[in-house]
């Protein structure tokens, strides 16, 4: 069987099509990740935020207020992978919530730092690598 140019060019653009619905999860989130980082939450985060505030039910210790703050410093250096490690520290260090509520949480805390609508894109952010983040926290049990 003979297979036309144009038919491999169709097999191509389907195969970029397949791999693209497959990859638009993580696009989705590194567009997010590129919004954050122009926004300078790594500084702002450190500044604002006083340790022992209580916030969507935690107590910011300094730690907390560190992992957060190297989160938002790896986001802006597009290193998504240490992000997720910086939310599972901050997650593993918060007993009895989910990373729905690590969400919240964070959201909460950064709507009295922030505009509402970069709170939401955090929030949204930590929801789209869910999964990663709480492997990563079930990790260091």
């Amino acid at each position: 069987m003979f297979i036309t140019p144009i038919a491999i060019k169709g097999l191509l653009i389907l195969a970029k099509a397949i791999a693209g619905k497959a990859a638009l999860v993580k696009v989705t989130g590194y567009v997010i990740a590129k919004s954050i980082a122009a926004y300078g939450l790594s500084a702002t985060i450190g500044t604002a935020i006083t340790v022992g505030t209580v916030v969507g039910g935690v107590a910011w210790t300094g730690k907390r207020i560190k992992h957060l703050r190297k989160a938002f410093k790896a986001l802006e250096e597009d290193n998504i992978d240490e992000a997720i490690y910086y939310f599972a520290r901050l997650l593993h260090s918060v007993h009895g919530i989910d990373v729905h509520g690590l969400a919240d949480t964070v959201q909460s805390c950064l709507e009295k730092v922030t505009s509402f609508d970069k709170a939401a894109e955090v929030h949204d952010l930590i929801l789209e690598f869910g999964s990663e983040i709480t492997a990563a926290a079930l990790e260091m049990n």
